[in-house]
């Protein structure tokens, strides 16, 4: 009877995850939460901050990413302005092939004129807030002198600098090859499709971010004006926008649609107090809120799932406030970490902290005195079950300093030490 009580309850169990996707399925005991939407081709989350990957589903799956392309092309261009190349208030003439797009009603696209010029911000706030098509293609036109297998080659060549070996690209706006007009790439399929996998978008994110942090004040703007017109913007998560949610404060970025593609969003979004870069690839098109719904069912799991445990810089953290010192008048030494974070810790586990001491000052894990107060002494090490980075680790490390000294013991001191 015993017995087909458990085998009961796992049948209910499996039902409820398959039927409803309610509840969470885990890649494995130590793995991190398995995002489980069937109709999401692929997903993923990750703490901005400390890499700590939240929820992956496919996440090393390249798959069509339509208009996501774009945050490359816009790192790009960001890049060309600190080094000068291009400013954010120069005017830029478009092609007649990056104006050749406007004319096509069914895409994303602002008005633009062939042989007439428009400012690098203007367009830059076109492509990333209202995902225009033609804005994008302008940009990279200005970038490569109209050469668009030049600006493809960019692309690439920037993504394995960041260890992305296997992308696929095609074109700046992330259209299909054969509807980039004739920007297209020549000698490449018309069906040719920008690839990347969710976890490539983590990456590309980060680094759009570090590059320029200013881009998120840009993205929280649900509309612009361009050419004495205002357009609309297609992130509908924003505070206001059709999908919104009070629990979840979405700061952009980027949605991508094609029908290779599907509805795609990459997400920037603050949650208790941390910033987190969330990815959906291949939501089926079946309402114009989907990829945004399968966003906060992504979030929903993490927080359902986790709870958030900060450690504060400058302060001695519990478990591990101490290091052991050799041959200083004190054996042991209080440490803090020098700056703040926190960990993702799964509901029911505990977050294992450990300080080990610098190993060019340090002698079977002590610390080799004279310590002086502030001195970097040593590491604080943060592991937990499922804990995992986007660098490959499982503990997250915090630099700590010594919030105390002591001086070295003489000799003699140190011989009366062992009598």
């Amino acid at each position: 009877m015993k017995r087909f009580g458990i085998m009961v309850v796992e049948v209910v169990v499996l039902a409820l995850t398959v039927v409803g996707g309610v509840l969470p399925v885990y890649a494995a005991q130590t793995g991190v939460l398995r995002a489980n939407q069937a109709n999401v081709r692929a997903e993923m989350v990750v703490d901005n901050q400390t890499g700590q990957i939240l929820a992956a589903k496919n996440s090393r799956q390249a798959v069509p990413v339509a208009s996501l392309t774009k945050l490359v092309t816009l790192y790009i261009v960001v890049q060309q302005i600190k080094s000068g190349k291009l400013q954010w208030n120069q005017r830029i003439t478009v092609s007649k092939a990056a104006a050749g797009l406007t004319k096509d009603k069914v895409l994303m696209n602002v008005p633009l004129t062939a042989g007439k010029k428009y400012r690098v911000r203007d367009l830059f706030q076109a492509a990333l807030v209202c995902s225009a098509n033609d804005a994008a293609q302008a940009l990279a036109d200005a970038v490569s002198h109209n050469h668009p297998a030049k600006f493809a080659a960019m692309m690439r060549t920037q993504l394995q600098r960041w260890g992305i070996q296997d992308a696929k690209m095609y074109t700046a706006n992330g259209l299909d090859n054969g509807d980039d007009g004739a920007d297209r790439v020549a000698g490449v399929s018309k069906t040719a499709k920008d690839q990347l996998s969710a976890r490539d978008l983590v990456v590309v994110t980060q680094h759009l971010l570090r590059a320029d942090p200013g881009i998120l004040k840009m993205s929280q703007q649900r509309q612009i004006t361009f050419a004495g017109h205002q357009y609309q913007g297609s992130d509908q998560m924003l505070p206001g926008g059709a999908a919104a949610d009070p629990a979840y404060h979405v700061l952009g970025l980027k949605t991508g649609l094609t029908k290779a593609a599907g509805q795609c969003f990459v997400g920037v979004v603050d949650v208790q107090g941390r910033r987190l870069i969330t990815v959906v690839l291949g939501v089926p098109n079946n309402n114009q809120n989907a990829r945004f719904t399968a966003t906060k069912q992504l979030l929903d799991q993490v927080t359902n799932n986790y709870n958030v445990q900060r450690i504060a810089a400058h302060r001695p953290v519990r478990g591990a406030r101490t290091i052991r010192v050799m041959n200083g008048h004190k054996h042991r030494v209080t440490v803090a970490p020098r700056k703040e974070t926190a960990v993702w810790v799964r509901k029911g586990a505990r977050l294992q902290k450990r300080v080990t001491a610098l190993p060019n000052h340090a002698k079977n894990n002590q610390f080799v005195a004279p310590v002086a107060r502030d001195q970097r002494v040593g590491t604080l090490n943060l592991t937990a079950r499922g804990l995992r980075c986007m660098d490959g680790t499982t503990t997250i490390k915090l630099p700590v300093e010594a919030t105390q000294s002591t001086a070295r013991l003489s000799w003699w001191a140190r011989l009366m030490r062992l009598v």
